[in-house]
């Protein structure tokens, strides 16, 4: 009986689509394998069966499936359980969820190549100087890809230029799939079977002129071979021992004595590794562990409330090591990949080789390694650390999930879609494993703590720092004083200049809180006033000084600095705002024979950054680690005694509802890095406003008053907890056609959900990328199904744009906006 596969593309389709399976692959076609199918007229793609099924779907006929590209499932059936609620709930396609989830190794299309047509006399008066140039190349060239063909004729987008030559019937296009993933190999050596004792010498003999041979043959005795038994060792072993070249070790092949094989490098199965080294918990944390097991016997969440440095990593250990011990694998999630760094070798030092790593910043194959290595060893015992993309992995036996640092905005996938929460994934992703999820953090996202506080998550509170170490003391720097006093250099007050040079002259380290990054935020003309801005955006430039450029920080356009103002012609051009670079360059003047260094995204593009810099500041190399957010994400560093917050009030004065959670949270956590073992650390905010009372409740560390009074607030205005938020954000390349078009669906929304509707309007930076932006909001109470409320809304958009529309916009939903 012919079966059909229902599939997923890895593009941003409504639906999947059905393809039939030939009579030949119906024994190797399965749910959660790869296949390779033709979608469209030529382009060939690796798509993912979804569902088998008997029936094909009326109306056509399928086309057949290809190939099957997998010998087992590559993605379980509670993966795709989990796509399609990330599907349902975040309004994205599944072939956008595929896209995220896989990495690109595994997700291949076809490349169509330009082949030259044989048959065809080439006549030069037909051709111009670009055709020819083409026809030129294909005589010598099997075949071009388009790129290839852009760089020969120094064409942007050659394909007029092809659709000319496909008229005149010189090329033929065809599609080709591109190579994905192919398995690392090793190369081995072992000595050919069948040779005797005598032809042995008669070996030795002859290589009595090549010495490197002769050391690398008797090398292979040295490491164990031998004639009855011919073992294989690594070839690149076998050279570094023997110091021998390749030319040598292919030589003994070509002569008959060595055969050189490649096997498949089998990733190792971490057995089941007694935790090693754990340190005991004090009485608090103790208590607090039984407190999350006994929680965890009536609900799957629970939040670990602990202050900085209370020692939640190492609750954390003991319960992961529980997990190994009982066959079960442990997902540990990270907001930022600095984290890891730290984080790795603390956890290594346990669990040893049971420790995977997985995030963005590792190549592709590392990548399909660790998804492969996890796949096949299902059901192996691994503590699987990464980003917020680990959610994705192919777990088979998942026994608890730990949301680190879970109140961090970087656990939310901006763009593109899908657009999800890791957090709130983690949780659904616990379910479906009937795993335990353990949420922590010194200073919980509102929402989290809300659910706690209502009995929706165990609460388990950790109140003191680990080994009784007191809370860092916390000053506030008053700005305004301080430029009325002239008691200020440059950015920097005295006061806070005097305790860095202080805390280093002690020997100990300082960490300055800069939450912009760049040299000045803008140059503006002193003349007129006129700002250079991004021609893509509606956003200054900010100026970089180790690029000698003025960049975006949204699309990475870059200009020259002007020499004059491009508005009157005036040279007198003023620096304005400061970032992490301009601090770098002034405290390193102020304070000369001082050690400063930045963290941010500039310093550490390059794969291992990160861990370089971190390694020197924990080595003593750096005395002041300037940093945007990176540094207040969980990092424990144990000689840092003083914190300097720079401008508290570029955090505070930001038109945002979330605007004093977020700076709460940023200011005590970074707090939280000083005075981590030994004496008590000081941190220093400077501030034009210290009595603002987001401040005060930082120097007070006062949580549950900030969390009572934010939330009083929200519920007064209809925000989260107590509502549930949906952004519609819409495109255009025109302006007057934005508002047209975004004002007709806003009052046609308007009309079915009333006054839950908020907008159209333009948002703080109204055009990126050259496209303008308005946003719809949708506010939904408690009382209100959000499934049959998202479901109205996709209905209505889809109806108003394919019946009512005159124009086409971008679209996108995002769910639960951050």
């Amino acid at each position: 009986m012919t079966q059909f596969a229902e599939v997923i593309l890895p593009l941003a389709l409504p639906q999947n689509f059905t393809y039939g399976i030939p009579l030949p692959l119906q024994n190797e076609v399965a749910v959660g394998k790869r296949v390779v199918v033709q979608f469209g007229k030529r382009k060939l793609y690796t798509a993912l069966v979804a569902r088998i099924v008997d029936q094909a779907p009326e109306g056509f006929t399928p086309k057949p499936i290809l190939e099957v590209e997998d010998q087992k499932p590559i993605v379980s059936e509670t993966q795709l359980k989990l796509w399609s609620w990330i599907s349902e709930y975040y309004l994205c396609t599944k072939g956008e969820v595929m896209t995220a989830a896989l990495p690109a190794g595994l997700k291949l299309e076809s490349e169509t190549r330009v082949v030259p047509n044989r048959l065809k006399k080439v006549i030069d008066e037909e051709l111009t100087d670009h055709e020819y140039l083409i026809i030129e190349a294909l005589q010598s060239q099997d075949g071009l890809s388009i790129k290839e063909i852009a760089d020969i004729t120094e064409v942007k987008n050659p394909l007029r230029i092809i659709q000319n030559l496909l008229g005149k019937h010189y090329i033929l296009l065809e599609e080709e799939l591109k190579t994905g993933y192919t398995p690392k190999k090793r190369r081995y050596a072992r000595l050919k079977t069948g040779i005797s004792d005598v032809a042995l010498n008669e070996i030795f003999a002859s290589l009595h002129r090549a010495p490197k041979q002769a050391n690398l043959l008797l090398t292979y005795f040295k490491m164990g071979g031998s004639l009855a038994e011919t073992p294989e060792f690594l070839a690149s072993r076998l050279l570094k021992q023997s110091e021998a070249g390749e030319s040598a070790l292919k030589s003994l092949e070509e002569k008959g004595v060595f055969e050189l094989f490649y096997e498949k490098e089998i990733t190792k199965q971490s057995g089941v590794e007694s935790a090693k080294n754990l340190k005991p918990l004090s009485n608090e944390q103790e208590q607090a562990f039984d407190q999350v097991k006994q929680s965890f016997e009536s609900k799957s969440a629970c939040l670990l409330h602990g202050v900085t440095s209370s020692g939640k990593t190492e609750i954390y250990v003991k319960l992961i090591a529980e997990q190994l011990k009982a066959k079960k694998q442990v997902l540990y999630l990270v907001p930022e990949i600095a984290l890891t760094t730290q984080l790795i070798k603390r956890l290594r030092h346990y669990f040893g080789e049971a420790v995977l790593v997985y995030h963005s910043r590792f190549s592709d194959r590392e990548r399909v390694e660790a998804w492969m290595d996890l796949r096949q060893n299902a059901t192996s015992p691994k503590l699987i650390v990464g980003a917020r993309s680990s959610l994705f992995l192919p777990f088979g036996a998942l026994g608890l999930i730990i949301v680190d640092e879970e109140h961090e905005s970087s656990f939310k996938q901006y763009d593109p879609a899908p657009r999800y929460h890791a957090r709130d994934t983690a949780i659904v992703l616990g379910q479906l494993h009937k795993a335990k999820v353990l949420l922590g953090s010194a200073t919980p996202a509102f929402e989290t703590y809300f659910n706690a506080k209502q009995g929706k998550y165990g609460h388990v509170l950790l109140n003191k720092r680990f080994g009784d170490l007191p809370l860092p003391e916390i000053q506030c720097i008053d700005l305004k004083e301080a430029h009325r006093k002239k008691k200020m250099r440059g950015h920097f007050s005295e006061t806070l200049l005097e305790e860095i040079e202080g805390t280093v002259k002690g020997g100990k380290q300082v960490i300055l809180f800069q939450n912009r990054r760049g040299f000045n935020s803008m140059i503006q003309c002193r003349n007129c006033g006129t700002v250079n801005q991004c021609k893509n955006c509606d956003i200054s430039l900010t100026y970089h000084k180790h690029i000698d450029l003025l960049r975006c920080h949204y699309c990475g356009f870059t200009r020259q600095v002007p020499p004059k103002c491009p508005a009157c012609g005036s040279i007198e051009l003023k620096p304005l705002g400061f970032g992490t670079e301009k601090l770098e360059e002034d405290l390193s003047l102020m304070l000369p024979g001082i050690r400063v260094k930045r963290m941010d995204l500039d310093t550490t593009r390059k794969k291992y950054a990160y861990e370089n810099l971190i390694s020197d500041f924990e080595d003593g190399e750096i005395d002041v680690l300037v940093g945007t957010q990176m540094v207040t994400k969980g990092l424990d560093f144990e000689n840092v005694s003083l914190v300097g917050i720079m401008n508290a009030d570029t955090l505070l004065n930001f038109p945002d509802f979330r605007a004093h959670e977020r700076a709460f949270q940023l200011m005590a956590q970074v707090a939280g890095r000083a005075g981590r073992k030994g004496t008590r650390g000081k941190v220093l905010i400077q501030t034009s406003n210290p009595y603002h009372h987001t401040i005060r409740k930082v120097m007070e560390n006062n949580y549950t008053a900030m969390f009572e009074e934010e939330v009083y607030e929200r519920k007064n205005y209809k925000y989260p907890p107590y509502y549930r938020l949906l952004r519609i954000t819409l495109k255009h390349r025109k302006r007057e056609v934005l508002l047209e078009e975004s004002k007709a669906l806003g009052k046609r929304l308007r009309q079915r959900f009333g006054e839950r509707i908020l907008g159209p309007e333009f948002p703080l930076v109204p055009r990126l990328r050259n496209f303008y932006i308005m946003e719809i909001w949708l506010k939904m109470e408690g009382g209100i199904s959000p499934h049959k409320a998202k479901h109205t809304l996709r209905a209505l958009t889809e109806h108003y744009f394919q019946h009512e529309a005159q124009h086409k916009l971008q679209l996108v939903f995002d769910v639960d906006p951050l």
